[in-house]
């Protein structure tokens, strides 16, 4: 005698879809994260000549 096999609900298959969706969230992951991964860095101000935009002779690190 034949099994029949049983199509997979869409309940169930949306109920996965949101408990992802919902796991990325909690974990504070936006949509495309991953393609905003890198960041340019601008030296505005040091009291050393040419590192930054602007050299202040004054400046101190404490």
């Amino acid at each position: 005698m034949p099994h029949a096999l049983a199509a997979p609900s869409r309940a169930g298959a949306c109920g996965v879809s949101l408990g992802t969706a919902a796991g990325l969230l909690a974990l504070g992951i936006p949509a495309g994260a991953a393609a905003f991964s890198t960041y340019h860095q601008v030296n505005l101000v040091s009291d050393v000549p040419g590192v930054a935009q602007v050299t202040d002779p004054n400046l101190v690190n404490t």
